[in-house]
Order: C-alpha cells, then sequence, then structure tokens
C-alpha cells in the first residue's frame, strides 16, 4: 500500500475538522516546495 493510499484510509476516519487540519499542512508542504529558498543578504554571517 502507497503513502497516499494509507493517508487516504487514515483521513476517512478522523472528524472534518482534523481533516481541514491535514488538507491545511499538506497546501503548506506544497506551497513550501514550490518557494526558492531566500537569498543571504551580503554582509550576513552564517554558521555562528
Amino acid at each position: 500500500m502507497t503513502a497516499a493510499e494509507k493517508l487516504y484510509q487514515l483521513i476517512q476516519t478522523l472528524p472534518e475538522s482534523q481533516i481541514n487540519e491535514v488538507l491545511h499542512f499538506a497546501e503548506f508542504l506544497q506551497q513550501k516546495q514550490l518557494s526558492p529558498p531566500p537569498a543571504i543578504p551580503p554582509g550576513i554571517l552564517t554558521g555562528l
């Protein structure tokens, strides 16, 4: 069984409010994947 199939089965057991939380989290992950990482401006010390 794939992860998507397991997730679908699990969601079937959740109340609507928790399904909405799962949906919002999945949308957050999707947006995070689509957005490029922010550029680090020159002069910023990193790795301190």
